[in-house]
């Protein structure tokens, strides 16, 4: 069970023994970040000519057999494999024991995505309890100043003056992730040949054009004087 904190440096640097990984959560857009990071770092470690292999969780319910296989076959062009599953269950969940007890990193590896799972969920046990397997759980939260230095670092570090970087904090409390993300990638664009830092006004002028603020954190803000 990978501490939430540290979700996305296991991304990066996975644990030598991991030879699976459950990535879940209701950020789906956070989800399929992580899970692009993670299939980056396995496929480099499964070596020259390794290729991703997907399946469905369907399929591999149906057919253990065929997921153990898969991800303990070497492919066509050398390589270890990486098998791919998205949209998991609970109802899956038996066919990846199967095929993750006793699997090594130097045979093969597993990466699985599902939606919300609940603290008794099967599936997430089995990866948060499994020495060889890593359960990495995503919440939605507001982003905070030191979540956006992050996403402004992987985008190139746009040059923000303080009160710009005031004003993305400001509108990360208001909006949805993925859309401190969008913004953070516009800004990052609008940034490239920008002759100084970009300043409120500028980044105020690439938020979207509408965002369903909450009612308390804009009296709160009115009260302390603060933007």
């Amino acid at each position: 069970k990978v501490p939430a904190a540290r979700v996305r440096a296991f991304a990066d640097r996975p644990d030598a023994r991991t030879a699976g990984a459950l990535i879940f959560g209701d950020d789906a857009l956070e989800v399929d970040q992580l899970r692009l990071r993670l299939s980056a770092v396995f496929l480099k470690a499964a070596g020259e000519g390794a290729e991703i292999t997907r399946m469905t969780a369907d399929e591999a319910r149906r057919d253990p057999a065929s997921l153990t296989d898969a991800v303990r076959a070497g492919g066509l062009f050398g390589g270890q494999p990486v098998v791919l599953i998205d949209g998991a269950a609970d109802g899956s969940a038996e066919a990846f024991r199967i095929a993750c007890e006793g699997l090594d990193p130097a045979t093969g590896r597993l990466i699985v995505t599902a939606g919300r799972l609940n603290a008794r969920s099967k599936l997430r046990k089995l990866f948060e309890d499994a020495p060889n397997l890593a359960a990495l759980a995503v919440y939605p939260r507001a982003l905070d100043a030191e979540g956006i230095a992050a996403l402004l670092s992987e985008a190139g570090n746009p040059a923000l003056s303080p009160p710009a970087m005031d004003a993305l904090v400001a509108f990360a409390a208001i909006a949805e992730p993925a859309e401190v993300r969008g913004v953070i990638s516009t800004l990052a664009l609008y940034a490239v040949n920008a002759p100084a830092p970009l300043e409120p006004a500028e980044v105020q002028a690439l938020l979207p054009a509408a965002v369903e603020g909450d009612a308390d954190a804009v009296a709160d803000a009115t009260v302390a004087r603060r933007p």
